[in-house]
């Protein structure tokens, strides 16, 4: 069936690499002189190089990775790979987010007494909407001994430098709109769209509804272009449902009355189901 072969397909396309940060790695940051490469300035945003040396790993400036491999007690062997965008770590706005992600995702996966043998790797994607808004799109998938499948996530970060914040999906909206009651009614024909011959029903894919799981509450979106892209589920679902199974793409001008963007009237509801 279709929607069998796309998940294996979307399974198979992944990778499962490497993991690693021990609590004597972050000790050595934590106490490290300040004149030291891998002590980020106070208040300042650290540079990949830096941020990568502070968790453990060795910084591929042409590659952007930081990769990390690490060998435990009885064999055990970790290895994480992250790659991420440069400038963004170093930007004050964007790098005060990115960085503890990216340093929770080394600890998360790179403790070798904890995960047994195994990996993790982070890729990212770089989205724009106007000049000045942009979204950071992270896939991390990881396999360790013992899990009966992959894990896999997709977190995303939106940022609008003109007001030097992340954006919320709540931002996006009019004041008083709640973005999962508002969106779903006009995004159902485009995940309609892309369940067909799937065994899943619409309303698991949206977040107002009771069995709506798949949605995880719209977590993971992106502002690309003129669309709004939503990546359901971000996480991997019940029966192995990988991240981003479906991905609509839902056009602003579809949601333009109720976009901040847009003009907003004094006083805003959520407006009914079409």
């Amino acid at each position: 069936m279709l929607w069998f072969s796309r998940l294996l397909s979307k399974c198979g396309s992944q990778r499962w690499p490497g993991a690693v940060l021990s609590a004597a790695l972050l000790a050595c940051a934590c106490h490290a002189p300040s004149r030291g490469p891998a002590t980020p300035a106070a208040g300042r945003s650290p540079t990949p190089t830096n941020l990568c040396a502070e968790m453990g790993g060795t910084w591929d400036a042409n590659a952007g990775k930081c990769t990390l491999s690490k060998d435990g007690a009885n064999g055990v062997h970790v290895e994480v790979k992250a790659t991420y965008p440069a400038d963004l770590v170093t930007n004050p706005a964007a790098g005060q987010v990115l960085a503890p992600f990216l340093r929770k995702f080394f600890a998360d996966y790179g403790q070798t007494d904890s995960n047994g043998s195994g990996d993790a790797n982070l890729a990212y994607t770089l989205y724009a909407h106007g000049p000045a808004t942009k979204t950071v799109l992270f896939q991390a998938d990881w396999y360790f001994n013992g899990m009966p499948h992959p894990g896999g996530q997709i977190t995303t970060f939106t940022f609008d430098f003109d007001q030097g914040k992340q954006l919320q999906l709540a931002d996006l909206v009019c004041p008083g709109v709640d973005p999962l009651k508002a969106i779903p009614p006009i995004a159902r024909p485009l995940v309609q769209q892309a369940l067909i011959e799937s065994p899943f029903r619409v309303e698991q894919f949206e977040p107002d509804q009771p069995d709506g799981e798949l949605a995880d509450n719209y977590q993971a979106w992106a502002l690309d272009g003129d669309d709004l892209v939503l990546y359901m589920p971000a996480g991997r679902g019940p029966g192995g449902v990988p991240p981003g199974f479906i991905t609509p793409r839902v056009p602003l001008a579809a949601l333009s009355s109720i976009l901040r963007e847009k003009g907003c009237p004094t006083a805003t509801t959520t407006p009914p189901p079409p």
